[in-house]
């Protein structure tokens, strides 16, 4: 048997939030009108509250180039995240790639097999590290930090300097105690978890607010590798000259692009990771997600609403080839432009209601009630 499960090797399970508190906002559907082909898949989509659980396991190796974690030389199927099935299965434990780590203390597994995205950090890793620390301590098992935005976002929560068990890429560590929190592999990413939403909070709170702030943003996927938008730069130009704010996260320090959207009213942009940073928009804010249609993937969905945020997706139809999910995951599309603008018109009404004339009955009433 090449895999076991993780409950079946934990020697102890403890739930993380195991009931999420209710939504401190009441949620209001946003009514609006179809424009063009732009369809929203997940108005019939309700994310529930879910439990993460921490697992403890014993004398179990972890594998850094995947963060999959092997117990007597058997994979534990809950931590092959993403993993391709090929190095899957030829995964196991290598004498010459092994370091015995002597420390008895716990070490939390501080990542998963995605360490260097921007998604899969903030919204996985992330809250895993904070909100198991805060909880219980210990050192975190991190790989190597290639970007300075992984160390600013542990910096903002106040993990600087915090203990770690610093792992080299290509090697594989025995460790007498393990903890994994399974909000690392994906358990939470479509559902709601109080842990998660107290870590993406925190990191909201430590940036200052700007009194009166209420920016329309655009989040530009104009550096990205794959998925390209074809006409992006049409709608880019037409958002520009409706004052829209246009930022390219990934071209921005870590807390000027948090900034941003902490300052916004009304964001709007495609689907891709620079929409992670929505985490901390202030509760409230309006999110416009852009799609093509054969990626419906309802991730931010599940966040804005775990932050309290309201959220509309518009889903376009697009041609290209496309030999499997990868292929359709990284094929480029494009939006109606027209249908976009109309639609931010609409919400921007949503955002910045203006006043009821007042009937004149009304206008009578107030003046001889005062």
């Amino acid at each position: 048997m090449d895999e076991v499960s993780i409950q079946d090797v934990a020697f102890a399970v403890t739930s993380l939030a195991a009931d999420d508190p209710p939504l401190g906002r009441p949620r209001r559907p946003l009514r609006v009108a179809r424009h063009g082909q732009a369809a929203n898949p997940f108005l019939a989509l309700n994310p529930l509250p879910c439990p993460v659980r921490l697992f403890h396991l014993r004398d179990v190796t972890l594998d850094c180039r995947t963060m999959v974690l092997l117990s007597d030389g058997r994979r534990i199927t809950e931590t092959c995240y993403l993993i391709d099935d090929t190095v899957r299965q030829a995964l196991t434990v290598d004498p010459a790639l092994l370091i015995e780590v002597a420390d008895p203390a716990p070490v939390l597994i501080g990542a998963n097999s995605l360490p260097n995205n921007y998604y899969h950090w903030l919204i996985q890793a992330l809250p895993a590290i904070d909100a198991v620390r805060r909880v219980r301590g210990g050192m975190v098992a991190l790989q190597p930090v290639h970007h300075a935005w992984q160390q600013a976002s542990l910096d903002l929560l106040g993990h600087h300097g915090a203990p770690h068990l610093p792992l080299g890429w290509d090697r594989q560590y025995r460790l007498p105690h393990a903890v994994y929190c399974e909000v690392l592999n994906g358990t939470a990413a479509f559902a709601l978890n109080g842990a998660v939403r107290a870590t993406l909070a925190r990191l909201r709170d430590a940036l200052p607010r700007r009194p009166g702030a209420r920016d329309c943003l655009y989040v530009a996927r104009t550096d990205a590798t794959a998925r390209h938008m074809r006409n992006e730069a049409a709608l880019i130009e037409r958002l520009r000259a409706m004052d829209f704010r246009i930022v390219v996260p990934g071209e921005l320090p870590l807390a000027a692009q948090l900034q941003a959207f902490r300052d916004a009213r009304l964001v709007v942009g495609p689907h891709g990771a620079g929409l992670s940073n929505i985490a901390v928009c202030e509760p409230g804010t309006l999110v416009y997600e852009l799609l093509p249609a054969h990626y419906a993937n309802a991730c931010f969905h599940t966040l804005a609403a775990l932050m309290e945020l309201d959220h509309w997706a518009d889903a376009f139809a697009s041609t290209g080839p496309s030999t499997g999910e990868e292929a359709s995951n990284f094929r480029e599309w494009e939006v109606d432009v027209d249908a976009v603008v109309a639609r931010v018109r609409e919400l921007q009404a949503l955002a910045w209601p203006q006043p009821q004339p007042r009937m004149a009955w009304t206008r009578a009433l107030a003046r001889m009630f005062g």
